[in-house]
C-alpha cells in the first residue's frame, strides 16, 4: 500500500499542449543509487538539459519496504504527483511520480528526493526519465498493476484493461541482487540497469507504447534468480508519435 507516500502530493499543472511532431521518448536522463544519509535524502542530477512541456516520470526504489512520505522536487519547483507502485514486495519498495516542465531544467540540475522516514543503511535508487507526448493535467493515469516474487522471471500486469489505444506503459522492478543481463519480451525494451554501489538493490525499467486496447503487462528474463518488486504504470499519450513506434 502506497497511501503513505502519495496522500500528502497533489497535482496543479496548466493547460500545456505539445505539438504532435515534438512527441518523442527522450529516454533516461538521469539516475543514481546511494546509501541514504541522516536527512533522509537523494540528489539525482541530470545528464542533460530537458525541455519545457516534457514529461518526467520518475522510478524510485528503496531497500527498505517501511520507508514512508517520499517526496520529489526540482531547481523549478515543479509538482511530482505519485502514481503508484509497490510497498509490500520481496525487494523494498518502488513507486512512480510524474511532473510536466513548465520551464526547462539544464545539465547537472538536480531532482531531489526526501523520504520523512527511512532508516540506517537505506539504499535509494532512482531513475528519471522524459517523455514529450503526455496530456497535461492530473488524469492521465490509466492502468497499474504491482507484484513481486522470487525468479528469473519478473512480470507484472495492470490491474485492468487500458481504454485508449496508444499508451506509454512504464514497469519498473527492483532487486535484492545483481540480476546479471536483462531482457524484455516483446514489445518492451528494457533499459541499463541502475544498481546500488554494492549490488544489494538494483533498479530495472522497462517500457514501450500501446497500439491496442488491452491489458498492459510487462516481462523480463534475468541471468540470475532474484528476489523481486514490480510495479506498472500506463498513460495517456497524445496524437501520433514521432518516434518511430507507430
Amino acid at each position: 500500500m502506497l497511501r503513505p507516500i502519495a496522500a500528502a502530493i497533489t497535482l496543479a499543472l496548466a493547460a500545456t499542449v505539445v505539438p504532435a511532431h515534438a512527441q518523442q521518448f527522450l529516454g533516461r536522463v538521469g539516475s543514481g543509487c546511494t546509501i541514504l544519509p541522516a536527512n533522509n535524502t537523494q540528489g539525482v542530477p541530470l545528464d542533460a538539459a530537458v525541455p519545457a512541456g516534457t514529461t518526467l516520470v520518475i522510478s524510485v526504489a528503496a531497500s527498505s519496504k517501511f520507508v514512508s512520505d517520499l517526496t520529489i522536487s526540482d531547481p523549478n519547483g515543479s509538482v511530482y504527483q505519485a502514481l503508484g507502485g509497490n510497498q509490500s514486495g520481496n525487494a523494498g519498495m518502488l513507486v512512480h511520480f510524474r511532473t510536466l516542465l513548465q520551464r526547462p531544467l539544464g545539465a547537472g540540475a538536480t531532482v531531489q528526493l526526501k523520504y520523512a522516514n527511512a532508516g540506517s543503511g537505506v539504499q535509494s535508487c532512482a531513475s528519471v526519465l522524459g517523455f514529450r507526448g503526455i496530456p497535461a493535467g492530473s488524469i492521465v493515469q490509466d492502468a497499474l498493476g504491482a507484484a513481486a516474487g522470487n525468479s528469473a522471471t519478473p512480470a507484472v500486469n495492470a490491474t485492468a484493461s487500458s481504454t485508449a489505444q496508444q499508451e506509454w506503459v512504464l514497469a519498473s522492478f527492483s532487486t535484492a541482487a545483481t540480476p546479471g543481463n536483462v531482457g524484455a519480451q516483446a514489445p518492451a525494451t528494457a533499459l541499463v540497469t541502475v544498481c546500488s554501489a554494492d549490488i544489494s538493490l538494483c533498479l530495472l525499467d522497462a517500457f514501450y507504447v500501446t497500439s491496442t486496447v488491452g491489458t498492459p503487462g510487462v516481462s523480463l528474463t534475468l541471468a540470475n534468480a532474484v528476489n523481486w518488486t514490480g510495479a506498472l504504470t500506463a498513460l495517456y499519450a497524445d496524437g501520433i508519435f514521432g518516434n518511430g513506434f507507430d
